[in-house]
């Protein structure tokens, strides 16, 4: 993603709280991502905390589902942080809480944010939720007693009515994000968000068709080079 953003011509800065990029992968694998992304004219700073971000007075929303309108948080100057479970571990602290025979992602999810044990839940600003079942909305309502939670209303057919309930849902979210930032999203702001982020989707498009590519171990290397 930072390489589209920086193709896009955004200044573009990679903030890794560990001490190299992609640190999951072997060091020679990390050293040339490092390279290609600095290559592109993305600055790259390893070894930094999400708290750093904070105290610059950067903006963090917690979100749970892809339906959340991402450009409107970027034309806010926002980050998404996308918040759903990674382990069943905070399971049993939801339970104290939750129905037992909820979805486990929800209780896990829940359980996170009960628990004080997600980072990112902890350093967002807000939370930003959606009515995908009724699970997730008694999540939220009991969310909001930890954090202050505010719910999109999915709609759940696709016609007229559904597209005016969802343009009038993203509206509400605009100005939610206007009275908790003390801020104006101008239409300018987010057509640019949108540019930006049809750009991402195209990228990343591009990248997962390379897949499809039976390439050897020198091809590999050629490609993380370009």
């Amino acid at each position: 993603m930072a390489s589209a953003f920086s193709a896009f011509g955004s200044k573009v800065t990679i903030v890794e709280a560990m001490d190299r990029v992609v640190s999951m992968l072997d060091k020679d694998i990390s050293a040339e991502v490092d390279k290609t992304l600095k290559k592109g004219g993305a600055s790259v700073n390893c070894g930094r905390k999400v708290l750093e971000i904070k105290d610059n007075g950067g903006r963090i929303v917690g979100v749970y589902c892809s339906f959340v309108p991402q450009e409107l948080l970027m034309a806010a100057g926002a980050a998404a942080a996308p918040l759903c479970a990674s382990s069943d571990e905070p399971i049993p602290a939801a339970e104290t809480k939750l129905p037992r025979n909820l979805c486990p992602l929800i209780k896990a999810s829940y359980g996170f944010a009960l628990t004080d044990t997600c980072p990112y839940f902890y350093f967002s600003d807000f939370i930003v939720g959606e009515t995908t079942c009724d699970g997730k909305r008694k999540m939220f309502e009991l969310m909001n007693e930890l954090k202050e939670t505010y719910v999109m209303q999915l709609p759940h057919s696709r016609d007229e009515a559904a597209l005016r309930s969802w343009t009038g849902e993203v509206i509400r979210l605009k100005e939610k994000l206007e009275d908790f930032y003390h801020i104006t999203i101008t239409e300018d702001q987010i057509r640019d968000a949108i540019r930006l982020k049809n750009h991402e989707r195209r990228a990343m498009l591009g990248f997962l068709e390379l897949g499809k590519l039976n390439l050897d171990k020198r091809e590999n290397h050629w490609l993380l080079q370009r």
